[in-house]
């Protein structure tokens, strides 16, 4: 029988959990206060958000995602966190108060062991009502609300693989609140172009916009530094590990790998590989490498021998 995937899990001061499945990966929460898990207010109303990682059967100390430093004695129901997740790869956007209204995005490539420094996304006046959509290249699409002259915006905004920020998009401009807005991915990941699904409140009915990407012009960030890393680079998950032996017949190479989190364990495994890795791979070499699921097999690319033992 299939071995169903751990949840990773994120959620806020009174707000609905949100789920994901991955790859041996713990659950996971985000929470505006030092303990987890409860939903007991702060007393120093601090709305920061902390998040422990469930390991093992035991919590591991809640530590703070960003010291933002919003204080607010008022309950921020509607106001959570969204998150996103590919395997070990995530993204958290959410709103915070502290020195103004602002949009904040953090990401991890290891469930949450550790988090980049947040980008801000916002624009002029946001609201908050943050949704995220983690593509499989590394990408975030994160969306909110901004009110200005009377109306309400939708807007959409791409961050790359590396932070780069393209120029906000205007999705929906509407002169009745739009409620919640929530972005989900509707197709990614193969030769034709990622679409996702805008849902919303217009005119107190629901409403969804189809977004197809590259019609989006937008969004497509001009990268003439080729600053951002090759697909080959953004594949799939970093390994390193020992190489014990190679099979080119069965077109395989066996390796006692370090931990990979959120992914797989430490352990001794045996991964595919095309025949020209065979080449760059010798036993006994410590290397460098990703991994990355297709169909029922792990395989290995993209193999670099490091110098350090």
């Amino acid at each position: 029988m299939k071995r169903r995937p751990p949840l990773l899990s994120l959620t806020l001061f009174l707000c609905t959990p949100l789920l994901h499945a991955a790859e041996d990966s713990p659950v996971f929460i985000v929470q505006n206060q030092p303990v987890a898990p409860t939903t007991v207010v702060p007393q120093d109303g601090l709305r920061d958000l902390r998040f422990s990682r469930l390991r093992d059967g035991n919590w591991t100390p809640p530590a703070l995602l960003n010291p933002d430093g919003w204080r607010s004695a008022a309950d921020p129901v509607g106001e959570g966190p969204s998150l996103d997740s590919r395997g070990a790869h995530v993204a958290v956007a959410w709103f915070t108060a502290a020195e103004g209204p602002r949009i904040n995005v953090s990401v991890s490539s290891n469930a949450g062991v550790q988090w980049l420094m947040p980008n801000r996304v916002d624009d002029i006046a946001p609201l908050g009502r943050v949704s995220i959509v983690l593509l499989d290249d590394g990408a975030q699409l994160v969306s909110w609300v901004e009110q200005l002259g009377g109306h309400y915006l939708i807007l959409l905004r791409r961050i790359s693989p590396r932070g780069t920020l393209s120029v906000p998009v205007q999705l929906v401009r509407l002169p009745t609140d739009p409620g919640h807005p929530r972005l989900t991915r509707v197709k990614d990941g193969d030769t034709t172009p990622a679409q996702l699904l805008l849902a919303y409140i217009e005119h107190a009915a629901p409403a969804a916009r189809l977004i197809t990407l590259p019609d989006a012009s937008l969004l497509a960030e001009a990268d003439a530094c080729d600053c951002d890393p090759r697909p080959e680079d953004q594949r799939g998950y970093a390994l390193k590990g020992r190489v014990l032996s190679i099979d080119p017949n069965a077109g395989t190479i066996t390796l006692a790998h370090d931990e990979v989190p959120g992914v797989m364990k430490a352990a001794t495994r045996t991964f595919k590989a095309a025949p020209p890795l065979f080449a760059a791979a010798q036993p006994g070499k410590r290397v460098f490498a990703r991994i990355e699921r297709i169909g029922p097999d792990w395989w290995l690319f993209n193999l670099r021998t490091l110098v350090t033992p």
